[in-house]
């Protein structure tokens, strides 16, 4: 990230930084004037471990560190979460369906399958990409149809 500077951003204090384990919350206000917002985590553990904090806030020291809140986000959420906020919707205000299930059927095989994030609910229903069902489908369920079929 820094050797960004001049390119991205003009000064590191102009660059928020997600970091679950940030003490203040993304406001509306520094979101609209901020010249980047670094999103993208290290996801994987649940809980977390704060490897976001480690890797990244830790030696940024001079960017603002800010999380969307005390859920642990998808990638795609989080980002929902920041353009929400340039547009004037803080992110407390968005609603989050937690550790939602998803019901799938693969050949004969039906499964559910719960994912350990919070989604942003648009539209009443929770934000997962099509990409991230896909996987599901093809990826897990395809080794549970083959494992149960064995």
């Amino acid at each position: 990230m820094v050797e960004l500077q001049g390119i991205l951003y003009t000064s590191p204090r102009n660059v928020i930084i997600l970091d679950p384990l940030a003490k203040k919350v993304l406001g509306v206000d520094e979101a609209r004037k901020a010249e980047a917002i670094v999103i993208g985590g290290i996801l994987g553990d649940n809980p977390p471990r704060g490897r976001t904090y480690q890797l990244l806030t830790s030696r940024a020291k001079l960017m603002q560190p800010r999380s969307l809140g005390p859920h642990q986000l998808s990638i795609d959420g989080a980002v929902y979460l920041a353009l929400k906020a340039i547009e004037g919707v803080p992110p407390t205000e968005i609603p989050l369906v937690h550790r939602p299930r998803l019901s799938f059927k693969v050949g004969d095989l039906e499964f559910e399958v719960e994912l350990p994030f919070s989604y942003p609910l648009v539209e009443g229903r929770p934000l997962i990409s099509d990409e991230v069902k896909h996987l599901l489908v093809n990826g897990l369920g395809y080794e549970e149809y083959r494992e149960l079929s064995s």
